[in-house]
């Protein structure tokens, strides 16, 4: 479904193509997904899943390590979406074609996002004790331009430079969520 969507787009998305893609029977398919958006919402939710596994999985718990680990996290999210083009595409670009279905599974991820965002604000109040107080519009306009600066790389063709958004993100989200620069 990703390769699909990534190559045509998720309204010329076709449930023959993926069939024939996946190499199963339209049976199979029908087996598990209602249809196209069936398909593709499920594709989102599993991989979205294993996107926040992946950036959940712990890390040390010391003070100096609280902005390694920011680092360390924002290498993770950009590597993994250069190490899934079609998804990358399929995502960012597409995900808003399949409806209002789509947009609250994007509203979810949203949500688990500012959770991360959150963990990160209080990590690193460790080492600025003296940040203000945290306010929601701070993680909120964190996880939205965090997202927004890497969809513009990727709906622009320059997958291969996501690595380089690595200082401005670090310098963003530092600056919203608690008011200092790195």
């Amino acid at each position: 479904m990703a390769e699909v969507v990534s190559e045509r787009g998720y309204e010329a998305a076709s449930v023959p193509r993926v069939i024939a893609l996946a190499r199963v029977s339209s049976n199979t398919f029908y087996r598990f997904f209602a249809d196209k958006t069936d398909c593709f919402l499920a594709l989102c939710e599993r991989e979205g899943d294993a996107l926040f596994d992946a950036l959940e999985e712990p890390e040390e718990q010391d003070i100096p390590g609280a902005l390694a680990a920011l680092h360390r996290g924002i290498r993770k999210y950009l590597t993994w979406w250069i190490e899934r083009p079609a998804m990358a595409r399929a995502y960012f670009v597409e995900l808003p074609a399949a409806g209002s279905r789509a947009v609250e599974e994007r509203e979810r991820q949203y949500e688990r996002f500012a959770a991360i965002h959150r963990t990160i604000a209080q990590r690193a109040r460790a080492v600025y004790p003296a940040a203000p107080p945290l306010r929601d519009v701070e993680v909120t306009a964190s996880v939205i331009l965090t997202i927004e600066l890497v969809s513009r790389e990727i709906r622009a063709g320059r997958l291969d430079r996501l690595l380089e958004l690595e200082d401005d993100l670090r310098h963003l989200i530092l600056r919203l969520l608690v008011g200092v620069t790195a």
